[in-house]
This record gives C-alpha cells, sequence and structure tokens, in this order.
C-alpha cells in the first residue's frame, strides 16, 4: 500500500474536534482544497468539523449509527473500514463527487 502523503497528529497543537484544525491542516500539507477533500470519520464531532472545514464525509458507522453521523455534507455512510476494502465503494463517491 501506499505510503500517506502527510500525517497530521491530535498531539501537534491544534485544537480537537469539532473544531475542523487537523482537517484544515491536512489539506493545507498536502496543497488541496478543502472542498476537494473526503474527511472518513466514526464519531460524530468528527463529522461536524468536516463540516466546519468545508469538507464533505463519509460515515463509518462502527461505533455510531447512520442517524448519528448525518449531516447535508455526508455523502454515504458505510459499516466499517472493510466494507470500504471489499467494494467498489470508493470508485462510486468519485463519481458521485464528481457529479
Amino acid at each position: 500500500q501506499p505510503e500517506p502523503l502527510t500525517i497530521v497528529r491530535g498531539d501537534e497543537g491544534l485544537p480537537g474536534k469539532p473544531q475542523p484544525a487537523i482537517f484544515l491542516e491536512a489539506a493545507r500539507r498536502i496543497g488541496a482544497l478543502p472542498e476537494h477533500c473526503i474527511v472518513f470519520e466514526d464519531a460524530p464531532f468528527g463529522i461536524e468539523a468536516a463540516s466546519r472545514a468545508g469538507m464533505r464525509a463519509v460515515a463509518i458507522c462502527s461505533t455510531h449509527s447512520a442517524a448519528e453521523l448525518a449531516g447535508p455534507h455526508v455523502l454515504a455512510a458505510v459499516r466499517d473500514y472493510t466494507e470500504l476494502m471489499n467494494t467498489d465503494f470508493l470508485e462510486s463517491i468519485h463519481v458521485a463527487a464528481t457529479a
């Protein structure tokens, strides 16, 4: 698997979620506009932080329900990361995101 382009950690002094700082810093480091980013998140504060950052999100429903992770910026909800890996889910949201 390819290495990540960047890593932004919670111990770097940035405000925690639901503040969007960690997502905005990740976008800045890779040179991406926030509106071109998709956050994969499993917690309500993370879903809120993605919205505050101006990013879309995919809800990972491993510990919370889809209803708890809902929002107008949420493209889809999946059971867990395995569902992403075992299907063409990422390709399907690429089509949805560019529509």
